[in-house]
C-alpha cells in the first residue's frame, strides 16, 4: 500500500447498519421491521403485533450471509407469538429465545450457548421491541389514552426509563410537533450506522452515527490496536430534545479515556453514561461500536 508522507492513508476495515422501522399496516395491526448488515452478516426480523394490546401476532426471521452458512434460512420464531411486546419481562423471553436456525424448539439449557449469528437475530428482535414503544406514541387512541398529554402524564408518573428534573409533560409533543401533524402510516424510523477506520498507524478509530425520527447523535473514539486501550473519545448530539441531553455531552467524554475495549461491558457503559440519568442510546451505539472492534 502507497504511504502519504511516510504514513499509510486512513482505509476503512469493518461497517455496518442496524436499520428500524415502525408501520401501521391495518386499524388494528402494526409491523416492527429490523435488519442488520455488517461486512459478516446479513439478517433481519419482522415482528408483527396487535396495536391495542401489543400482543405479537408474527415473528418473522431471516439470515441471508453469515461466516456459518448453515445458520442460513428463514423461519419464524414461534416461542415469540402470543407474547407481549411491551411489557418489562419481553427482554428475557429474547434472551432465551431457541436457536431456530440450529433447528433448537425449546429453550436452551444454556441461552447463552448460541451461534454469533442468532444472538444477532435476537438483538434485532430487541431492536424491534424498541421500535414498538417509540411508534406507541402514535397509537394513542388504540392503547386508550385520551390525548397526547394524558399519555405524557403517564409516562412521567410511573414508568419514563430515565429522569428529567423538571418532569416535561409538553416538552415531547411539542418537540416532536405531534399537535400538527400526528403520525398515521409511517410511525417511526431509525439506524445506526458502525465503521473501523485505520489510522495508518498503531490505532483504530470507531465512528458511530445514529439518526431516529426525535434523535441524532454520534461517538467517536480512537483506541490501540495492540492492547485496545482508549485514547480519545468524544459524544456529540446534532437533534436531542430536552435540555439535559445537551448538559451531558462532554462531561462524561473524558470518563473512557484510558478503558479497555476488550474489557467493558454493556452495565459498564452505562454507569459512565450516568445511568438513569444518562442516554440510553448513546450506551446502544457504543457498545455496538466495542463489539465490533473487538472481533479485530
Amino acid at each position: 500500500m502507497s504511504t502519504i508522507n511516510g504514513k499509510k492513508p486512513l482505509r476503512i476495515i469493518k461497517q455496518g447498519i442496524y436499520e428500524n422501522d415502525v408501520r401501521r399496516i391495518s386499524d388494528t395491526e402494526s409491523v416492527a421491521n429490523a435488519f442488520m448488515l455488517t461486512t459478516d452478516f446479513e439478517g433481519s426480523i419482522s415482528l408483527t403485533f396487535k396495536n391495542d394490546t401489543f400482543e405479537i401476532t408474527d415473528a418473522k426471521w431471516g439470515i441471508h450471509r453469515a461466516p456459518d452458512m448453515d445458520r442460513r434460512g428463514e423461519g419464524t420464531a414461534d416461542m415469540l407469538i402470543g407474547d407481549s411486546a411491551y411489557t418489562g419481562d419481553r427482554r428475557n423471553h429474547i434472551k432465551v429465545l431457541p436457536d431456530y436456525s440450529a433447528g433448537q424448539t425449546e429453550t436452551p439449557e444454556d441461552p447463552k450457548a448460541v451461534s454469533p449469528e442468532w444472538k444477532h437475530i435476537r438483538e434485532l428482535y430487541l431492536e424491534a421491541l424498541r421500535g414498538a414503544l417509540q411508534a406507541e406514541y402514535y397509537l394513542l387512541k388504540d392503547r386508550g389514552f385520551k390525548d397526547i398529554i394524558d399519555y405524557e402524564e403517564s409516562w412521567d408518573s410511573d414508568c419514563r426509563p430515565y429522569h428529567l428534573d423538571p418532569p416535561a409533560v409538553d416538552e415531547w409533543p411539542i418537540y416532536v410537533g405531534a399537535f400538527d401533524h400526528f403520525r398515521v402510516r409511517d410511525l417511526y424510523n431509525k439506524y445506526l450506522q458502525m465503521n473501523l477506520i485505520d489510522n495508518g498507524d498503531e490505532t483504530v478509530t470507531a465512528l458511530g452515527t445514529y439518526n431516529d425520527s426525535f434523535h441524532e447523535m454520534s461517538t467517536c473514539f480512537v483506541f490501540n490496536k495492540a492492547d485496545g486501550v482508549i485514547t480519545d473519545f468524544s459524544l456529540n448530539h446534532l437533534r436531542v430534545p430536552f435540555k439535559s441531553c445537551h448538559d451531558f455531552q462532554e462531561s462524561f467524554s473524558e470518563l473512557f479515556i484510558g478503558l479497555n475495549i476488550h474489557e467493558l461491558t454493556k452495565r459498564d457503559i452505562g454507569k459512565l453514561i450516568g445511568g438513569s440519568y444518562g442516554c440510553f442510546h448513546f450506551v446502544d451505539i457504543i457498545y455496538d461500536l466495542i463489539e465490533m472492534a473487538a472481533e479485530l
